[in-house]
């Protein structure tokens, strides 16, 4: 017998008070509940089989709820206002070549139903806006979309008189292909282990994005690599403290504040990733 349609409003009010209190009717009672949460996502994860899609490193934005909530943690870390956070946000939003560069990327990638939107990744603008770092390291390039982000906030910092470079790690030489002109005028890429590679950065460090090689310890031991090379306000980004202790275990250690920002995607059955923040 198929109980899935099951219905107690089909039930007696005096069977249906009894049901309730078996086994099987409190297992259809949790099922209705859990259905009222998962069911926008399974139709979500539906359509999105059948799209010509990304298949690792989503692309999504986030919800409003979601960016005011990025707005007011931002806020605390930086010690600036939210409304110059959201003045960043909105530039970064409304850059339309970066986004028209993004989009032709993805159609010709075979990606054509992906979003060009950038998620976790706008917090990272809003950072390196404020901050002005003069040097941007990030370990674990992919696409080059984060590439491309950060070394838009450095285009604009150089129209303010604030000079940065941007240095980008992967060990796959196949990696960065969106990091092209203009946003590479503002940087490179290094092709090689992020440890050999961190090794041989010289100091300044002003932020540091982790994103490289998902092992916990790999991880940690990349954040020992840094620590030494950050300038006294650098700023350390965990891509993966979703699902890693690494940067909160690091930033206890060593003293540092840590905050984490959980993403919630837009119109995407992803449950999100976000950002974790180490920080003096």
């Amino acid at each position: 017998m198929d109980r899935s349609n099951w219905n107690f409003g089909l039930v007696p009010q005096h069977a249906r008070f009894l049901l309730r209190r078996t086994w099987l009717g409190k297992y259809f009672i949790r099922k209705r509940i859990t259905d009222r949460y998962l069911k926008q996502l399974r139709v979500l994860a539906r359509a999105w089989r059948t799209q010509e899609t990304e298949i690792s490193n989503f692309y999504y934005a986030l919800e409003d709820s979601n960016v005011r909530d990025l707005s007011s943690i931002l806020s605390v870390v930086l010690n600036v206002s939210i409304n110059e956070i959201e003045g960043y946000i909105a530039e970064i939003q409304s850059d339309l070549a970066l986004r028209e560069h993004f989009r032709k990327f993805l159609s010709e990638n075979n990606m054509g139903d992906s979003k060009a939107e950038y998620a976790r990744r706008v917090g990272w603008y809003v950072i390196a806006r404020s901050t002005k770092p003069t040097l941007i390291v990030e370990s674990g390039v992919s696409d080059g979309i984060g590439s491309c982000v950060l070394s838009l906030a450095l285009m604009n910092n150089k129209s303010e008189g604030k000079s940065g470079k941007y240095i980008g790690i992967d060990i796959n030489p196949n990696s960065g292909k969106l990091y092209a002109r203009p946003y590479r005028d503002f940087g490179e890429l290094i092709f090689s282990d992020s440890h050999e590679a961190l090794s041989g950065i010289e100091p300044s460090i002003d932020l540091f994005i982790c994103d490289s090689n998902h092992d916990t310890n790999y991880e940690y031991e990349e954040y020992i690599k840094v620590i030494s090379k950050l300038s006294p306000k650098g700023i350390i980004l965990g891509d993966n403290s979703h699902a890693s202790p690494s940067l909160r275990n690091f930033s206890i250690k060593y003293g540092r504040n840590y905050i984490f920002f959980k993403e919630n995607p837009k119109h995407h059955w992803y449950p999100g990733a976000g950002i974790g923040i180490s920080y003096n």
